[in-house]
């Protein structure tokens, strides 16, 4: 994969650094809020002017029609007015090749169906203010605890926002300030195979916390930095599971943690078969737990390799096919490419291998990271021959009123069983995401013993 040249040299300097864990010195940490953003974005456009400079994403005052934030409901992307620019399609791919991932590569080779129409690139992630105060101070202060499997020294803003290697970058996703403080998610996931007819996996509501950003706090203190705790109400026959998780900030000091109540039982079970590439029962062995968002989970088996930056057309201000009716977006072989907003944005690219004396189906994975959101926009998987079987992309959902984004929408090719999941998105009727970051969270209530006292079928 070829490199694209950094805006300065000091972005040159960082990716000859591979995985080295050389601390950021004062003097790299003036160049955030100068020509980077405090977060570690390349404040200016690139030389072509196809990407922009970035302005402080979409102002809070911006909203648009059909917009519902009571329901929760975002319909309509701020720039549906656009026209695409052009497409990209199996016969003019040879000439975008620069700016594609391989997995979009094979999926244009495939599937005369896969279209990418291309819109005019908005940097329109906003982040509060509140967070990115404490951006500088993170650079210098964070550091990476053993084997690149946790991190300290931070709080509210990404961890290492100048990253010297692959394991800060996922740390950076993994710290990201999605959502707030507080969310609660009602979403979608479909199972379509290569006949288009939709499978529906499961349906449920997602209470999230983000303790890492906690506003009534200066400093984190714990290891949880999220908890989420999810309610199914469809298929019927989940109606009543309950799944709890706690994220960590250190898998040297506390892995990956689930919890399942299921009705029939009666009882919370912890899952410790939940990670790495053990397969989701929920949405029927479709998804490996660490598939989830792209890398979910403890990252010890795999090297994390900076390769640096790239402009990649990417999923960006997708707002009409994460909302779209699941029968307009269930097509067969690929989902439907009228709904699909592309863009160029400059990524962060990590290539994971498998480790040495490790086992996973995968033998790697590229990883491509947004670097306005530090969101994964989409990541490539290849088998133990080598060979990508699966691709996957992700979207944002810019939320300007609250100053902040949802991350959804995970969208995985099989590229072996020509099949695909649209999954965390908002395609049923009754789908929302609802922010609430300034609401108060009784950390009680991610717990196992509540979810076994409220657990009804």
């Amino acid at each position: 994969m070829k490199k694209i040249s950094f805006a300065t040299a000091l972005f040159t300097t960082m990716a000859l650094h591979g995985t080295s864990f050389a601390a950021v010195t004062a003097e790299e940490a003036e160049q955030l809020g100068k020509n980077l953003t405090l977060w570690g974005a390349e404040k200016a456009g690139n030389a072509a002017g196809t990407i922009p400079p970035y302005t402080g994403g979409l102002p809070p005052d911006f909203t648009m029609p059909g917009w519902d934030e009571k329901a929760g409901r975002y319909p309509t992307g701020p720039f549906d007015h656009e026209k695409p620019l052009f497409s990209i399609t199996g016969a003019n791919m040879e000439k975008y090749k620069e700016n594609l991932t391989p997995g979009q590569m094979e999926l244009l080779k495939r599937y005369p169906s896969f279209r990418m129409n291309i819109y005019p690139t908005h940097r329109s992630i906003p982040w509060k203010e509140r967070t990115a105060s404490f951006c500088k101070k993170n650079a210098v202060t964070a550091k990476l605890t053993a084997n690149g499997g946790g991190f300290e020294g931070a709080y509210e803003c990404v961890p290492f926002p100048i990253p010297k290697n692959g394991y800060e970058v996922l740390w950076n996703f993994n710290a990201r300030p999605v959502a707030g403080y507080r969310s609660i998610n009602n979403i979608s996931n479909y199972l379509v195979p290569a006949s288009g007819n939709k499978i529906n996996l499961a349906s449920y509501t997602l209470d999230f916390v983000h303790p890492y950003h906690d506003p009534n706090k200066n400093t984190f203190e714990g290891i949880h930095v999220e908890k989420r705790i999810g309610r199914f109400y469809d298929p019927a026959a989940m109606a009543g599971q309950i799944i709890l998780i706690w994220g960590s900030s250190d898998f040297n000091k506390m892995d990956l943690k689930t919890w399942f109540y299921t009705p029939g039982q009666r009882r919370v079970r912890l899952a410790p078969d939940f990670a790495y590439d053990s397969p989701l029962g929920l949405y029927n062995g479709a998804m490996t737990s660490d598939e989830s968002s792209g890398f979910d989970g403890n990252p010890d088996r795999f090297e994390m390799k900076l390769v640096g930056k790239k402009e990649l057309y990417v999923v960006y201000n997708n707002n009409r096919a994460l909302f779209a009716p699941i029968d307009k977006v269930a097509t067969p072989l690929v989902r439907n490419p009228d709904l699909e907003r592309w863009e160029l944005h400059r990524v962060w690219v990590v290539e994971a291998t498998l480790k040495k004396g490790k086992r996973h189906r995968d033998s790697r994975r590229t990883l491509f990271i947004d670097e306005d959101s530090w969101a994964m926009v989409a990541t490539d998987y290849y088998d133990q021959a080598g060979k990508l079987h699966r691709t996957g992309f992700f979207s944002s959902l810019p939320l300007p009123k609250f100053q902040t984004y949802s991350f959804n929408d995970m969208l995985l090719y099989d590229l072996n069983k020509r099949e695909y999941i649209t999954a965390a998105a908002f395609n049923n009727p009754d789908s929302y995401i609802k922010i609430l970051s300034d609401a108060p969270a009784d950390m009680a209530k991610w717990t196992s013993a509540v979810m076994e006292s409220v657990g009804v079928r």
